[in-house]
């Protein structure tokens, strides 16, 4: 890296024009879309704030492009990306490290097991060897004879390997004898069980030891080549690490705040001014589309019928005719005759029923009449039918011809809708 690359990272005297240029071209273009919105050119406005747009993007682009060309940018990419590979080798290397060492605690249980599968394949060819060494003729079994132990020969049961649960089938070797058979084999094993070898013999240990000690001397020259070589890889990383992050501060972000300005805060006031003007160009043309894209309204009168219910209260006077009997006291005179000359008069009074008439009016309960008002459309109506609209005769219609019920009726009612005229027509 030279001194001259590196000033030019940062004093770019063609992006600072560049961005010059764009604020003129931005500016203008807010000013231009504000006045289109204002005098209703709503498309054109959208449109110049898509075209800003795209050439803001171009502009971005261009910087990023231009900035990936600087020395000093490539210098860290180069940087970075070798130390990348030697992070990823270091990590590979530990990770061989690891594995050899896994490899090594494998070995060692690789050979105890050999070991111990060897001292096992000793100790049964012990007992194989002694079992057949342990003569049936030669042995002192209790209740077994000669002759048993020709039979027994005889049936191939010469020595105590071959002795098991099927000497049963040799004639003349009952239970006792055979428990005594069984009996003695076990106590053969048993002598040969506490005199088995408890190592193996020292050549062939010594051959088994040699061959592990091989692969474990393998496996540690190769653990340590491969920390050898970590420690190399660890060694060049720290190496390049300082220079690293002496470039940390190059970044695209950086060198934009350089373009735009001097000073950390008229790079901020720059940037923000090119966001705001073309947030501002972006959202007046937008809701200007918006507006103008919606539909206007058009007052038209319309003629609506509203069915309304009047309820008219109706008082009935009902004379009722009331039979009272009423009783008057009539005084009624008899003459009766007496023995002496004075004549006396009795009164004796008679009851008579008189009948008077009363008139009494009791209200009866009010039941307002229900009206059903439906709407016609407006066309060819007769006014006999002023709340629905039907066409007038000819032809002349019935109540089953027209969907209304319970209408108005006003004379003189050419269909005779209302056959009662009371006013209202084809009452369900």
């Amino acid at each position: 890296m030279d001194r001259h690359s590196k000033d030019d990272y940062q004093n770019d005297t063609l992006a600072r024009k560049v961005v010059g240029f764009l604020l003129i071209i931005q500016g203008s273009a807010l000013l231009v879309g504000l006045i289109f919105t204002f005098t209703g050119l709503f498309t054109l406005a959208l449109l110049l704030a898509f075209v800003t747009l795209v050439l803001l993007l171009g502009a971005l682009l261009w910087a990023y492009i231009r900035f990936q060309t600087f020395p000093i940018v490539q210098e860290k990419k180069e940087l970075n990306k070798k130390a990348n590979d030697l992070q990823g080798k270091i990590v590979t290397h530990q990770r061989f490290v690891e594995h050899i060492q896994q490899e090594h605690v494998e070995l060692q249980h690789h050979k105890q097991n050999e070991l111990q599968e060897a001292l096992r394949t000793v100790q049964n060819q012990f007992f194989q060897n002694g079992l057949m060494a342990a003569k049936i003729s030669d042995a002192d079994i209790p209740g077994v004879g000669e002759k048993l132990k020709q039979r027994l020969a005889a049936s191939g049961y010469t020595s105590a390997v071959h002795i098991n649960q099927h000497v049963t089938a040799v004639e003349g070797l009952g239970p006792a004898k055979t428990q005594a058979v069984l009996d003695w084999r076990r106590r053969v094993y048993g002598d040969l069980d506490r005199a088995k070898p408890k190592s193996l013999p020292p050549e062939q240990e010594e051959q088994i030891q040699q061959k592990y000690k091989t692969l474990f001397a393998s496996n540690r020259e190769k653990e340590r080549q491969y920390k050898d070589d970590k420690a190399n890889l660890e060694q060049n990383l720290g190496a390049i690490q300082p220079h690293i992050q002496e470039l940390a501060p190059v970044k695209f972000g950086s060198y934009l705040r350089k373009a735009l300005g001097n000073r950390g805060i008229a790079a901020g006031w720059i940037a923000a001014g090119l966001i705001f003007m073309h947030v501002c160009l972006g959202t007046s043309s937008t809701m200007g589309v918006i507006v103008a894209s919606i539909p206007t309204a058009t007052l038209t009168p319309t003629v609506t019928f509203t069915p309304t219910r009047t309820f008219t209260p109706t008082v009935t006077d009902t004379p009722t005719s009331t039979h009272t009997p009423t009783i008057t006291d009539t005084p009624t005179v008899t003459l009766t005759p007496s023995w002496t000359s004075t004549p006396t008069k009795t009164p004796t009074p008679t009851p008579t029923q008189t009948l008077t008439r009363t008139i009494t009016r009791t209200p009866l309960p009010y039941i307002p009449p229900v009206v059903l008002v439906t709407p016609g459309p407006i066309g060819n109506c007769d006014p006999s039918y002023p709340t629905v609209c039907i066409p007038p005769p000819p032809p002349d219609l019935d109540c089953k011809d027209i969907p209304y019920r319970n209408f108005q009726v006003l004379p003189p009612d050419p269909h005779h809708f209302d056959g009662n005229h009371d006013g209202v027509g084809c009452e369900s």
